[in-house]
């Protein structure tokens, strides 16, 4: 699965602008938080493939003997899509877990709007998105995290009185 979400990260640390294996290595790590740290053994195999799939482009830096990487107008397409289907999957799954948490009651309603898609558009595309839409974006985001937060809320409420009622219950059964 992370070979998958190697050649995924890739294409996006190329949206942000052209890069060599090492700037590509610590970008992905940094980017993840460290759930991707490709190694080179790895990571120029997946740079191969790219660029054989013309996702990428390699051009040789003859000064410093290195290969430039930069991603394709291709590349971005498909990363679009890809992003797009991942987003599907996301999706599908929040809704399951919400439509979970409304019938044991946690939460009263599982129609939350989803914040992935603002998220993305602002991380993929936001040298390409005009201001104006830029800070609509951001409001709309603004606004589903604070729903988000509200959910979380109601979710640790129930945790926290449950835990207590199995805490006394618990204390109450060693008593006897």
């Amino acid at each position: 699965m992370k070979k998958g979400y190697l050649k995924l990260a890739i294409l996006f640390a190329l949206t942000k602008g052209p890069m060599h294996g090492y700037q590509l290595i610590k970008y992905i790590t940094d980017l993840t938080l460290g759930i991707i740290t490709p190694k080179a053994g790895s990571l120029y195999p997946a740079l191969r493939e790219l660029e054989g799939l013309s996702l990428i482009e390699g051009e040789w830096d003859s000064r410093r003997r290195r290969k430039i990487y930069r991603i394709t107008d291709k590349g971005r397409r498909m990363l679009k899509e890809a992003m797009e289907k991942h987003f599907e999957l996301v999706k599908f799954v929040r809704h399951w877990i919400l439509k979970e948490l409304a019938a044991l009651n946690i939460i009263e309603e599982a129609n939350i709007p989803p914040i992935e898609e603002y998220i993305a558009k602002l991380l993929l595309f936001s040298r390409e998105i005009p201001v104006k839409e830029k800070i609509e974006i951001m409001e709309k985001a603004r606004e589903r995290i604070k729903n988000v937060i509200t959910v979380l809320q109601k979710v640790n409420n129930y945790l926290e009185k449950h835990i207590e009622t199995l805490k006394i219950t618990y204390t109450a059964k060693r008593l006897m």
